[in-house]
């Protein structure tokens, strides 16, 4: 597996820069794809734990105002 890599990398950096360029893209957008989906499962597993911790009585939410002023205090120059 490593020699068909070190095979593909040489042949890779044969290409034209722009070629390369794009290649390099082509990677980037797939792997940002694949960790785009990652992100929004834990996301949604994330979302469905604090909402069962809120529903079982363990956890409970603060209201937006609070928040905003807690923030504007701690901010505030």
């Amino acid at each position: 597996m490593i020699s068909d890599v070190e095979t593909l990398a040489r042949e890779a950096l044969m290409l034209p820069r722009r070629e390369q360029l794009l290649l390099v893209q082509r990677l980037l957008d797939e792997q940002a794809e694949v960790a785009e989906g990652d992100i929004q499962h834990a996301w949604d597993e994330e979302i469905s734990t604090r909402i069962a911790a809120i529903d079982a009585g363990h956890a409970h939410g603060i209201p937006y105002e609070q928040v905003q002023q807690e923030l504007a205090r701690h901010f505030k120059a």
